[in-house]
């Protein structure tokens, strides 16, 4: 087991999302994991379970996507978002299209194969059963994939991981 399982793995028991696994470990690189970035880390969670559990893009693209622009977007008044950023994003989308989501879309059902029990339950009256979750198996592998390849990708990009954005 490498660095990155061992983080989604220790992340994903105390009941992390994906895409808060994410911006855990992207705040622990930088080391501003604490109190102040729990707001943060909070929000994360609405992008769980292919957005607000809906079933729709799944959580580890769009945490990906968001870790990518915590080093590169506009954070404040006195700074403009990195050129970088458009090519960083256009990046993950493609890998994650070509390498994760063979035979599938990017939604977390589709990536589940939950797309069509999903489909099974609107207008069963049943609204609040959900049937989807975190797949510990699929889904903490899928997050370690992305974080590696966001890391790559900022790597290639000149972009430290570990210095954030000045």
């Amino acid at each position: 087991m490498n660095e990155t399982q061992i983080m989604v793995l220790e992340l994903g028991s105390k009941g992390y999302t994906c895409a808060q696994i994410l911006i855990i470990g992207a705040l622990r690189l930088m080391g501003k994991e604490g109190e102040e970035s729990e707001p943060l880390v909070r929000a994360m969670s609405a992008l769980a379970q292919g957005v607000g559990n809906s079933g729709q893009i799944c959580g580890a693209l769009s945490g990906g996507l968001c870790l990518l622009s915590m080093y590169s977007a506009k954070g404040n008044d006195y700074e403009q978002a990195m050129q970088e950023e458009a090519l960083l994003m256009e990046a993950l989308l493609t890998w994650f299209d070509k390498e994760v989501c063979v035979g599938c879309d990017n939604t977390c059902d589709s990536i589940l194969g939950l797309t069509d029990l999903n489909a099974d339950l609107k207008g069963t009256g049943n609204p609040s059963a959900p049937i989807r979750s975190m797949n510990q198996e699929r889904c903490g592998s899928l997050i370690a994939k992305t974080w590696d390849k966001c890391l790559q990708l900022l790597q290639e990009y000149n972009i430290n991981p570990s210095e954030g954005r000045n």
